[in-house]
């Protein structure tokens, strides 16, 4: 009788077992359909630059959101690169410059777009492939570019680029015999000039986070920025009015519930 008894209660255990592992799977399918918005911040490198982002999606179901998004970028001239100075600060060490470049050009972007999983596999043990593309406005943002020089009086002041040709600035802006280095960030942030434009994006995005609230993801992808005037970063090179870039971006974010 005891015997018969062990097995009985042996079977309820297993019974009950096998129900609260089949509760625990369903709360666990159920969990990846209750989410309903997600939040993702990226650290972005692109061909020209680089830039942070933050956006925020609407889950519509299982494979398809929609999305805003905020970005703030740098993007710079092909042809912009720092050398050494032929003069020597005060410690008699040599410092960097960007010859020939008259303006820092930083963008915000807004953009709405959609975001479509064409890859399921494996999602808590393998990875999500999605696609997104987006498009919105971009605020360019012009900062003049000042540079560290010596001066006709032998004095160091700091200067920025000039056409005017009665102004006597361009030919020490453009003089490397008398370029210390360039200026503090903070010169020219009083002188800022804004240029309206837009942006166009598409990427894949490789989600291998083991949870489905938990965003890990890397994406990858080209962007085109363009604005109602050739933007003035370069002195003496051709500047551009549409910018056209391949982006990295590592992307962190959670969803939840409202």
């Amino acid at each position: 009788m005891k015997q018969y008894f062990t097995i009985f209660l042996f079977m309820i255990g297993t019974c009950l077992s096998n129900s609260l592992m089949a509760q625990t799977t369903l709360k666990n399918v159920e969990q990846e359909f209750v989410y309903s918005k997600e939040w993702r911040f990226g650290v972005k490198l692109h061909t020209h630059g680089y830039g942070l982002s933050l956006a925020k999606s609407k889950i519509i179901n299982r494979s398809k959101k929609k999305f805003w998004e905020i970005e703030i970028l740098e993007i710079k001239h092909a042809k912009q690169s720092r050398q050494l100075s032929r003069l020597s600060d005060r410690t008699g060490n040599a410092r960097s410059y960007q010859y020939g470049k008259q303006n820092n050009f930083y963008n915000i972007n807004l953009n709405f777009g959609r975001h479509k999983v064409i890859a399921e596999t494996g999602r808590k043990n393998g990875v999500e492939v999605s696609i997104t593309y987006s498009l919105g406005a971009s605020l360019g943002i012009l900062k003049p570019y000042y540079l560290l020089v010596k001066g006709f009086d032998n004095n160091s002041v700091n200067i920025r680029y000039s056409s005017d040709e009665e102004d006597y600035t361009a030919d020490l802006f453009l003089n490397e015999t008398r370029i210390y280095s360039g200026s503090s960030f903070v010169y020219g942030l009083n002188e800022i000039q804004p240029v309206p434009g837009a942006q166009g994006k598409f990427s894949f995005l490789f989600d291998w986070a083991n949870t489905g609230e938990t965003i890990k993801a890397l994406e990858v992808g080209a962007m085109v920025n363009a604005y109602y005037k050739r933007v003035p970063i370069m002195i003496e090179a051709d500047n551009n009015l549409i910018f056209t870039n391949l982006f990295i971006k590592l992307v962190f974010g959670r969803r939840s519930i409202d």
